[in-house]
């Protein structure tokens, strides 16, 4: 049983989630230049035929045995969406105006460039498990215009940026290695090609030294730091505040995960058991795209 108090709130620790924000700056720097994988643990929701992602399109991981809603999100223009995993048995459900689920076309495991295809089947989750976010194809069951009008936009952004990050690799690797080999040909005397070979050196030895970008939150009792669980936890637009678009549960160890577009949000927290409500914070979404911040609730005591 839990016991509260009208004292009750939410904190956000100044020091820890600084240094989060420090992280998700460093790990954006070594992304940029090629360096370190940008993580993407999140499936895509696509369109059978056209294999374009869908967007708006509401994704719940749904409990097998009890059809308990363990969370939900919105997709956000590339059709990306992901949970935080748990053990247990669960089910997908999605839905998106002018398309049906499961896919009658796609009824194989993988469908081109999309692989580990998910068809409404339950499926279990053990300890060891991380995030879940197989991709889902849907099938269109008549013209959707607005899908037709982000087509090209979004595969256009697509390409830009594959191009863009291959380019910025080749500078990267050629103007290492022709400072390196104007430092040895000249005898290690060029003093400018020692200061760009000492920069290089310095942005390798920060890819080491980085950890890498978190996925997800916590949320621990302010004074015993202890891991709360079952939490539930909502994303809002601050100009339509009854709009979910994210849910999320915090498990045993505290962990929660909640995706959405870049942006500022919302965070409605109330217990999932007794369905009192504990507060709300305004917080931000960067690029990466997940709420990743250490949330304190003070005056929550575990009995």
């Amino acid at each position: 049983m839990r016991q509260k108090n009208k004292q009750t709130r939410i904190e956000l620790p100044l020091f820890s989630n600084l240094w989060l924000k420090i992280t998700a700056i460093l790990n954006r720097v070594l992304v940029f230049f090629q360096l370190r994988e940008k993580r993407e643990y999140w499936g895509i929701v696509y369109d059978s035929v056209s294999k374009q992602p869908l967007d708006p399109v509401r994704v719940s991981l749904i409990y097998a045995d009890t059809g308990k809603v363990e969370g939900s999100c919105i997709t956000d223009l590339n059709g990306r969406y992901g949970f935080l995993a748990r053990p247990g048995k669960f089910k997908i459900f999605v839905q998106r105006t002018n398309y049906i689920f499961p896919s009658k076309i796609v009824k194989a495991g993988k469908d081109g460039i999309y692989t580990h295809l998910y068809h409404g089947e339950f499926f279990e989750l053990n300890e060891n498990s991380e995030v879940v976010a197989p991709n889902i194809p849907m099938d269109p069951v008549q013209a959707d215009w607005n899908q037709k009008a982000k087509q090209n936009l979004v595969w256009q952004n697509f390409y830009s940026k594959w191009f863009l990050e291959k380019f910025i690799a080749v500078i990267l690797w050629f103007g290492f290695v022709s400072a390196a080999a104007v430092a040895v040909l000249t005898n290690f005397e060029s003093q400018p090609a020692l200061l760009v070979s000492a920069a290089y050196f310095l942005i390798f030895l920060l890819e080491l030294s980085t950890p890498r970008f978190r996925l997800w939150g916590k949320i621990l009792d302010s004074k015993s730091r202890r891991p709360i669980s079952g939490l539930s936890l909502k994303l809002a637009n601050p100009q339509a505040p009854d709009v979910v678009f994210g849910s999320s549960t915090s498990r045993a160890d505290g962990g929660f995960f909640l995706r959405a577009n870049p942006g500022l949000y919302l965070l409605k927290i109330s217990d999932s058991d007794s369905g009192e409500y504990l507060g709300t914070l305004p917080v931000k979404i960067g690029s990466e795209g997940v709420l990743n911040q250490k949330l304190l609730v003070k005056d929550f005591f575990m009995v």
